[in-house]
């Protein structure tokens, strides 16, 4: 089964959160990955905040993932960061 991971947690990962979970698009989302470290093991919404990128690698193995990038619009460095960062970890 595939799971889908949010980074960011933020007021627009709240609203992906409702969206994938209230319209059905998906039974449960894996997690939140968030750099700041102070979030760790935290709920966001219902949803485990897991860690940083580091924490994410050691608990899960490259497979049938899916990520949401849920920085702000402004960011779009940070959010192309983000993706090569995972691309770089085999995701």
């Amino acid at each position: 089964m595939s799971k889908i991971f949010i980074y960011g947690a933020s007021n627009k990962s709240r609203l992906v959160i409702d969206f994938l979970l209230n319209e059905k698009r998906i039974e449960k989302i894996g997690g939140i990955i968030d750099s700041d470290l102070k979030k760790m093991g935290n709920d966001f919404f219902g949803v485990k905040i897991i860690g940083d990128l580091e924490n994410f690698k050691q608990r899960y193995d490259s497979g049938e993932l899916y990520f949401c990038v849920s920085l702000s619009e402004l960011n779009f460095g940070s959010r192309m960061q983000v993706y090569q960062d995972l691309v770089k970890l085999g995701y």
